[in-house]
């Protein structure tokens, strides 16, 4: 079986468990089998656990999230100093109300092996604005430095999600005209200000039919969730901002539990 042909293949299977949902240690089981016989279709050059990161990618593009972090904890197993696993698996565990010492201690240590990535960068400083440690403080910086460098770091196309989060930690900080304006470039950012049949036409469709076993994604649906709804929300705040009401910026993490 020729390569090309064999990631098709695999690519297929593992999107129709990302698909299906509950079926990352099936999917974890045949890349695994795949690499002891030697074939590694998912594989990233030069990453020990580059295959583990393309499939928790896969999982996490068909909606899969708690399927995508199983298979990053593999990952991590593998290869522990893995900046961009790190990275991936640091930022999930804020996004799911843990913005403990472990997603600090992974995420610091994923800056520390790549201080000039700006999915780090923003990742780094969105934990630390659900932190609640807005501003610099005793020598670090806060949310606001953070996730400004990852502005700074991103190049084109900008990311609406680090935009989205600048913006809201500007406003936290007082920055009501940077926020807006950290909101209004989101928006455009997350569709490239197409329309939304434009945006699937030309953007999402080519993108699916170029990444073989991902078409049981609906793109209409995917944009619905993904582009359109970021694009909305950032809308909504900038459109908050502008006359002084209060945006639906994101809330502090709660605390952790106390040990019992």
């Amino acid at each position: 079986l020729a390569a090309a042909d064999a990631a098709i293949l695999v690519r297929a299977a593992v999107a129709c468990d990302a698909a299906a949902g509950g079926r990352a240690e099936e999917a974890l089981s045949l890349v695994t089998q795949l690499a002891a016989a030697g074939i590694r279709p998912l594989d990233e050059a030069g990453r020990p656990a580059g295959m583990y990161s393309s499939l928790a990618g896969i999982f996490r593009l068909m909606g899969d999230d708690a399927g995508a972090d199983r298979i990053l904890e593999a990952a991590r197993a593998v290869d522990p100093a893995d900046a961009g696993i790190l990275n991936n698996l640091g930022y999930s565990l804020p996004v799911r109300g843990q913005a403990g010492p472990r997603a600090e201690q992974m995420l610091e240590r994923a800056l520390s092996a790549a201080p000039g990535a700006a999915s780090t960068l923003d990742s780094v400083g969105w934990l630390r604005y659900l932190q609640g440690r807005i501003a610099d403080r005793d020598g670090a910086p806060g949310a606001i430095t953070l996730l400004r460098r990852a502005s700074e770091a991103a190049g084109p196309p900008r990311s609406a999600e680090q935009l989205d989060h600048l913006g809201d930690a500007l406003w936290r900080g007082g920055d009501r005209d940077g926020a807006r304006r950290a909101w209004e470039d989101a928006a455009v950012a997350a569709t490239g200000g197409l329309a939304r049949d434009a945006h699937l036409q030309s953007v999402l469709r080519p993108f699916f039919l170029r990444a073989p076993g991902l078409s049981a994604a609906d793109p209409a649906r995917y944009y619905d969730a993904h582009e359109g709804a970021a694009a909305a929300r950032a809308r909504a705040k900038a459109a908050a901002a502008a006359p002084g009401r209060e945006p639906a910026v994101a809330a502090p993490a709660p605390p952790p539990a106390p040990p019992r």
